[in-house]
């Protein structure tokens, strides 16, 4: 039977990054994958030991030699995942955290595997969060056609869950509710949630 592979996508600013967290901790079980990076790592962001910082040539390379799963360029820069991570795993389930295109790719090649797209409440929570951040204008106008892309992809997604403002609780139980539902298919996997 073919390893479960849970994907996790959403615009920017939704909260995604905060649901996976809260995923990880209440199902441990789950793997994540690992991510290869052509930009160089932003300041103050807190080491991560799943994502590798290459030059474009090397990424070209791993393309070349079948060790990309899935990959996309967004401004200048190579995003994938590492086909190892996928082979790593064995029969635990695969847990990935993809902007839209990416998510769709993964479809393609693995059509079993579980598409969530996390929704905002309204595109103005994106703005709110975006401007929160002090970007510049152009960062700010590049994040938001990000975002706005994304909501275009989000119905050839498997499901989708608003995350209300404030309410990040509810929406981490009905990704898990999904999780769950979505590996009852697959009876070695422990599907049990801790409690925290």
């Amino acid at each position: 039977m073919k390893s479960p592979i849970i994907v996790i996508c959403g615009p920017t600013a939704v909260g995604k990054t905060a649901v996976i967290n809260q995923l990880l901790q209440k199902m441990p079980t789950l793997k994540t994958g690992i991510s290869f990076m052509t930009r160089t790592p932003r300041q103050g962001m807190p080491e991560d030991k799943k994502v590798f910082y290459i030059t474009p040539g090397e990424f070209k390379q791993k393309i070349s030699d079948g060790k990309i799963l899935e990959w996309s360029e967004y401004n200048g820069h190579y995003y994938g995942t590492s086909k190892e991570s996928l082979d790593s795993v064995g029969s635990a389930a695969l847990l990935l955290n993809l902007d839209a295109a990416g998510s769709l790719n993964i479809k393609k090649l693995y059509p079993h595997s579980l598409l969530i797209f996390i929704d905002p409440e309204s595109m103005d929570q994106i703005r709110q969060r975006l401007t929160s951040r002090g970007l510049t204008v152009e960062a700010f106008v590049r994040r938001w056609q990000e975002a706005e892309k994304a909501m275009s992809l989000a119905p050839k997604f498997d499901l989708r869950i608003i995350n209300y403002q404030g309410r990040l609780a509810e929406t981490i139980e009905q990704v898990l509710k999904a999780i769950k539902a979505y590996l009852g298919q697959y009876p070695a996997i422990d599907k049990t949630p801790k409690n925290n």
